[in-house]
């Protein structure tokens, strides 16, 4: 049960830090953060959950890999 709960609360930071830092689209740090609390909740279709959480994840790890998140700027010089 407590890893169930850490799980989700890991998670859910995650998703708030995804939305705090905006690198990556808003709708997938909230649909992150749905499918974290979802875990707290002990519904009978857990494939729901399931697919929820698994979207988020997904479609913030392809973002990461394309690149399409990442900011292009260049750091500023300091002299």
């Amino acid at each position: 049960m407590l890893s169930v709960v850490i799980f989700g609360l890991g998670w859910l930071l995650f998703g708030v830090a995804v939305l705090r830092a905006r690198l990556y689209p808003r709708f997938a740090g909230i649909l992150l953060i749905i499918g974290a609390v979802l875990t707290f909740f002990p519904i009978p279709v857990i494939g729901f959950i399931n697919v929820v959480f698994g979207a988020a994840v997904s479609w913030l790890g392809l973002l990461l890999l394309t690149g399409r998140g990442a900011t292009t700027e260049q750091p500023s010089r300091v002299s």
